[in-house]
């Protein structure tokens, strides 16, 4: 990958990674069941990889069809255009709501979920909340941009997966490995992300869809400047 696209790729799994609700919910299961804070993450990275899948299969076919730049390139513009939306969006409810109103409503029945239910609860989330879904695109395009191998684009998916979910697992490995040193971090962890996480998040969005804006528009103005010229 070339330099701005890595930037892009790790920016994308920064932003999924930043997710309040998901590590918070991950800190208490884990505080309660081990095993219910296992599925969470495994359905949390499923979900991440459901959404980065198809993806990747679109863009596969639509290279296969002979306009897969243009096709990749207004699909980073749109991308970028949506990140900004949810710049200004999260902004706006930092300034407005605590970061109590904005955890969903099943995070209320976190302790009495099943771990089946805590799976598909963590699937569900990955999968279909808008800022996630929308990093999820710009992580994808951002391998479909460096024009890898089809083997090589699935085994940076996975490792991109691996990253976004690095703050839901780690929580679940340091209680499995440090029980005892593990409650007073993760409480911290957990306050931390309610009063910060707003703010880093509005951040992260902004930069990835400026650059990922860019990328769109300015791929798009070079294959203009070289159609009107021949």
């Amino acid at each position: 990958m070339a330099g701005p696209l890595v930037i892009e790729f790790l920016l994308a799994a920064v932003g999924i990674a930043i997710n309040p609700p998901a590590v918070i919910a991950s800190i208490l299961l884990v505080s309660t069941s081990r095993r219910k804070a296992l599925a969470f993450a495994a359905g949390w990275m499923v979900g991440l990889l459901v959404v980065g899948s198809v993806v990747m299969l679109v863009g596969d076919a639509v290279e296969q069809s002979g306009e897969a730049s243009v096709v990749v390139l207004v699909a980073k513009a749109v991308v970028g255009v949506a990140l900004l939306a949810l710049a200004v969006a999260k902004w706006r409810s930092q300034r407005t709501a605590s970061s109590d109103k904005d955890l969903p409503g099943w995070m209320r029945r976190l302790y009495d979920i099943s771990a089946p239910r805590a799976f598909l609860a963590a699937m569900a989330y990955a999968s279909l909340n808008p800022k996630t879904i929308a990093f999820n695109a710009a992580g994808v395009l951002a391998i479909l941009g460096a024009s890898l191998r089809p083997e090589t684009e699935w085994t940076a998916l996975v490792v991109f997966v691996l990253l976004s979910s690095l703050t839901v697992t780690a929580p679940v490995a340091f209680a499995l490995l440090a029980p005892r040193r593990s409650t007073e971090v993760l409480a911290f962890a957990e306050r931390w992300l309610g009063d910060n996480s707003s703010l880093v998040a509005a951040a992260v969005l902004l930069v990835l869809g400026l650059m990922v804006l860019y990328s769109g528009v300015e791929g798009l103005a070079q294959i203009y400047r070289s159609t009107s010229s021949t």
